[in-house]
């Protein structure tokens, strides 16, 4: 998806993922290319993304340690109007 971090980069390069990798839709906000509601602002996107990236690197220690779950997804985390 991204090389590094997604909360390490700078709020102008996370911007500029989301710009490239969702579309924003007037009056109704940001969605997946697949077309799933991902967060109504730019902001809430990339709030949902930063919890998803610490959500799948806490699920990598968990599997390490014999206890492996569904891995998260980004809907888990989008803020619902």
């Amino acid at each position: 998806m991204y090389s590094g971090k997604f909360i390490d980069k700078t709020q102008e390069e996370q911007q500029a993922h989301v710009r490239q990798n969702f579309a924003y839709t007037d009056n109704q906000g940001w969605f997946s290319l697949d077309g799933e509601f991902a967060g109504a602002t730019l902001e809430d996107v990339i709030k949902a993304l930063i919890d998803l990236e610490d959500a799948e690197i806490n699920s990598i220690g968990d599997c390490m340690s014999g206890f492996c779950v569904t891995p998260p997804k980004l809907s888990d985390f989008v803020r619902k109007p």
